[in-house]
This record gives C-alpha cells, sequence and structure tokens, in this order.
C-alpha cells in the first residue's frame, strides 16, 4: 500500500524573517533543541501561505482520497517558526520549530495532519495582493494570535541583518523547510521590502522583551508545486517536552 502524500500549490508564500536574542529564544524551545545562530542572531519567522488543490493521495483512505483530489482545498495559513538546531544520531541537524499555525480553512483544525501538517487553529484572514504589494493579516477565532504583514516585491535584499544577498537568503529558506516546501529543486524567490510588520507571538512581551525580537527582512515565492509525505521528515525532532511542531 502507498505511503499518503500531500500534494498542493503554492500560490503565495510570503516569508517575515526575524532576528531574536538567542537567550530568549532559548527559553521558548523545547529542550533538546537550541536555537540556530546567524551572525550572532537567533532567527524567527512568519510564513504566510496560500495553497491550492491540498489534497491527500495514496495510503489507507482512498474514498476520502479520492473525493481530496477531485475537489481539493484552498487555505491561507501563517506559520510561525524558530530556526533550529539538535543532536541526531548522526551529529547535528537543523530544522524549524513551529509553536504555532493559523488557518482559515474549518477541515484542516477538524482533521489535523491528514491535510496539512500538524495542528492548526481557525482563524480570520484579510488579504490585499497585488503582484508587486502584499497586505496580509489575521485574527484567530479564539482570540489568542494575530499578525499582520504589509510588504513591496523589491529589486534586491536591503538592509538585513541575517544575510548578505539574496542568495544567502534563499538557501537558507531551502535549508529549513517546515512543512510545506516547494516539489521543485530551483524555484524563483523574490526579496520584499517591509513596510509594516505586527505579530502577537514575537511581540509578546512575556516572550521578547522590547527589542528582542526584530523584523529583518522578507522572501516572496509564488506558484509552486508541493509534495509532502505524512511520515516524519528526516531529523524531525519530538523533545522530552513538545510544546509545538517542530517540522
Amino acid at each position: 500500500m502507498s505511503r499518503p502524500v500531500i500534494a498542493s500549490f503554492i500560490e503565495r508564500r510570503l516569508l517575515v524573517n526575524f532576528r531574536l536574542d538567542p537567550e530568549f529564544t532559548a527559553r521558548v524551545l523545547p529542550e533538546g533543541t537550541r536555537p540556530l545562530l546567524r551572525r550572532g542572531h537567533a532567527v524567527g519567522g512568519i510564513c504566510l501561505i496560500r495553497l491550492a488543490g491540498v489534497r491527500r493521495t495514496g495510503g489507507a483512505l482512498p474514498a476520502l482520497s479520492d473525493l481530496a483530489g477531485r475537489f481539493g482545498l484552498r487555505t491561507e495559513i501563517a506559520v510561525h517558526r524558530i530556526a533550529t538546531v539538535w543532536q541526531g544520531p548522526d551529529g547535528p541537524e537543523q530544522g524549524v520549530y513551529i509553536p504555532r499555525r493559523d488557518t482559515d480553512s474549518r477541515i484542516s483544525t477538524l482533521t489535523a495532519g491528514l491535510f496539512l501538517p500538524g495542528e492548526h487553529h481557525l482563524a480570520r484572514f484579510e488579504v490585499e495582493e497585488s503582484l508587486e504589494r502584499l497586505r496580509i493579516g489575521f485574527h484567530s477565532a479564539d482570540g489568542t494570535a494575530h499578525a499582520e504583514v504589509q510588504a513591496h516585491v523589491s529589486d534586491r535584499l536591503r538592509g538585513s541583518a541575517l544575510f548578505a544577498d539574496l542568495d544567502e537568503a534563499s538557501a537558507f529558506v531551502r535549508e529549513a523547510p517546515d512543512g510545506y516546501a516547494a516539489r521543485a529543486e530551483e524555484f524563483s524567490i523574490r526579496p520584499a521590502t517591509l513596510v509594516h510588520v505586527a505579530s502577537s507571538y514575537f511581540e509578546d512581551p512575556a516572550r521578547f522583551p522590547e527589542g528582542t525580537a526584530v523584523a529583518d527582512s522578507a522572501l516572496v515565492l509564488r506558484d509552486v508545486e508541493a509534495l509532502r509525505s505524512t511520515r516524519p521528515a528526516r531529523g524531525a525532532h519530538r523533545p522530552a517536552r513538545p510544546a509545538a511542531h517542530p517540522i
């Protein structure tokens, strides 16, 4: 019997990178992980994704797989993430710790892990988007989380303390997947200039006091097929005290 695979199409993925204080970042990570550092900073992010045609293929649920394959799902998703390192059987391994996922898809919140990786919270999204400008925000239905990002696509990466140029930033995205990885080995990533950023997670003073979480840079990816196996990713880490889903 074939192993289930989640197939989808990434219509848009806006990744906002944050440079974080390593000491405070370490306090929010699960036991057994530590922050991945770049130029002395820990790295966090908000990934704002629109997926289309989300469907589950193969596995032990043929009727559901067929229904999903015919109709698919289309959803807005917000993923808060922190780049991490942990000790694997063959040495240090890298990935992302994900404390929070939000979606406007009620189906995804009721079928955790079936169509989208990990548990998702139901949220209301507001999106204004063109090829060059984006304004994306959400408020969770339970009132515990919100975020908003305004950005416009640029010709080059400017003002980042984490990445010297677009090539460095793109390589980092490829090396730290969050469960919504692009199928193609090569895909186009464009830099974006941030106009406004708000995040209830990174602005929570109980986690990150003022000045310890700063928006650094943004990247935009569009129109890429994505595949995700339902088996745990290589190096996926499940700490002794899991507060969320690391990869």
